[in-house]
């Protein structure tokens, strides 16, 4: 009799042969992977629904075939309505495409080959995608996996309170500031009579407290950490250093009326000359001459500055320094950003921020999302806290994504929220701290529920990254006395596991 069989069955007999009943465990692997490469998903997309969100089409979902899901790394934004949607799956030819799913009410399916535009209910967890290839020897299961953000991710957020008090020996401390150089963060506190200076490498823990002297007047304001000592101002300006972390202190011979901060290993500040009144720049080490220096820019703040910013660009020789905010000769708020060359100062804004003096401004990032919800990160300023013109404490977020050239008010999810305290003259950092996520988020399916197919490999995820958090520390509020407490916060996005 003679037999007459397709190609397609002559070939899965001819696949059968190679890979006997009596294979080792290697071959068996082999054989599942082989079959599982004709069961490959090869696309999945969300269907167009306006009424849910604008190109929800466009949303990018991930196929991971090595352990079978099907998710968007990037959520869908806080609120979005998935409990109806329908979808698009670029499927291999197949004899079955089951979609199980639950409801409010209970499990339900859909069999898309028949119904491919039916919805689907994610809203109650994961959903299942069984497929079988043309014979239907052979099943496999993919868990597909909308999420949705259940915070806003691009909010700036703080704790409901402060993490921890000022690092210090003192019972009652009144007077702090905080500054850091080469890793390492000094927090000075002081009581009127007694001084600590506690140090870390790591500011949410382990700081070690020092027993401190102060210099006669002590600024403690101006107090300001450089790679080679800590410095401050005494009465009458007088400039003094300490290499012991505080238990002694020299004078520099040098006098300010005011520091700015570090710039290429010098004590930059300003002086009110004596002769004729005019604020100008003094240096240290250097020691510039006060009765030569050149007088200041008009408009350029002399006090209440923001710390130091340094950057470095490909289109500059030397490094540039920022500050932002501040009073001038006058007494008069600016808002303005003003930038160190090394030799003179510039102002660089075309369009100012609020008026404040003792502000905070940190180097951080922001994200714009696109309408086809695309998110782009910035590097950015961020400026908040500080003394008005009129004397009030502002918690306005401001925000440059030009480095102090142009400042608007931040969108709504980037200002502090009300229980934050309105504080000037704090000291403020971003310092990375390392996250882990050892764990798949999100509710799956139990395996049972469903047909019998093998069951794919769901390898952990062990990952770590490092978010950068905004930390604050001390500060005044409107009657000048001193929180000792450390706040610390962080944009949502940021401390989420990467998407790869």
């Amino acid at each position: 009799m003679k037999l007459s069989l397709p190609i397609s069955i002559l070939l899965s007999l001819l696949t059968l042969i190679m890979f006997p009943a009596c294979s080792s465990d290697n071959e068996s692997e082999e054989w599942i992977e082989l079959t599982y490469s004709n069961l490959s998903v090869t696309t999945f997309s969300l269907n167009a629904n306006d009424s849910v969100m604008a190109h929800l089409d466009s949303v990018f979902f991930s196929i991971d075939l090595d352990n079978a899901r099907i998710f968007n790394a990037d959520s869908l934004p806080k609120g979005t309505d998935i409990h109806s949607l329908s979808v698009s799956i670029g499927l291999p030819s197949v004899s079955r495409a089951m979609i199980y799913f639950d409801r409010a009410n209970g499990r339900d399916s859909v069999d898309y080959i028949e119904n491919s535009t039916d919805t689907i209910d994610f809203s109650h967890g994961p959903a299942i995608l069984s497929i079988t290839d043309p014979y239907g020897s052979i099943s496999r299961n993919y868990t597909i996996q909308v999420n949705v953000h259940k915070e806003e991710p691009d909010s700036l957020s703080w704790g409901s309170t402060a993490m921890r008090t000022l690092p210090t020996s003192l019972a009652k401390p009144e007077k702090s500031r905080t500054s850091a150089s080469d890793g390492t963060y000094y927090c000075l506190t002081s009581d009127g009579e007694k001084a600590c200076i506690a140090t870390t490498t790591n500011i949410q823990s382990n700081w070690i407290e020092h027993d401190a002297a102060l210099p006669a007047g002590a600024d403690i304001n101006s107090f300001t950490a450089s790679p080679d000592g800590l410095y401050i101002l005494g009465a009458g300006g007088h400039l003094f250093k300490s290499t012991d972390t505080g238990a002694s202190w020299t004078d520099t011979g040098t006098s300010m009326s005011h520091i700015y901060g570090v710039f290429n290993n010098e004590i930059i500040g300003c002086y009110r000359r004596d002769t004729d009144g005019a604020y100008v720049q003094i240096s240290y080490p250097s020691a510039t001459d006060a009765s030569t220096a050149a007088a200041l820019p008009d408009g350029c703040p002399v006090e209440g500055t923001s710390p130091l910013l340094i950057f470095t660009t490909e289109w500059a020789t030397e490094p540039t320094a920022i500050t932002t905010g501040g009073r001038d000769a006058s007494g008069k708020a600016t808002g303005a950003s003003w930038g160190y060359d090394g030799s003179k100062w510039l102002n660089l804004s075309i369009a100012p921020g609020l008026p404040r003096s003792g502000m905070n401004v940190i180097l951080y990032t922001a994200h714009r999302t696109a309408s086809y919800w695309t998110s782009t990160s910035y590097e950015v300023l961020l400026a908040f806290g500080g003394e008005t013109a009129e004397g009030t404490i502002s918690n306005e977020v401001w925000i440059s994504f030009d480095r102090g050239l142009h400042w608007t008010q931040a969108r709504e999810t980037l200002q502090l929220p009300s229980h934050f305290p309105r504080l000037h003259n704090a000291s403020t950092f971003v310092a990375d701290q390392t996250l882990t996520d050892s764990a798949l988020s999100g509710r799956s399916l139990t395996w049972t529920d469903f047909p019998a197919a093998p069951l794919p490999s769901r390898a952990s995820i062990d990952t770590s990254w490092e978010c950068p958090y905004i930390y604050i520390l001390g500060g005044y509020n409107n009657a000048d006395r001193l929180s000792s407490t450390i706040w610390r916060g962080a944009i949502n996005r940021l401390t989420y596991r990467p998407l790869f």
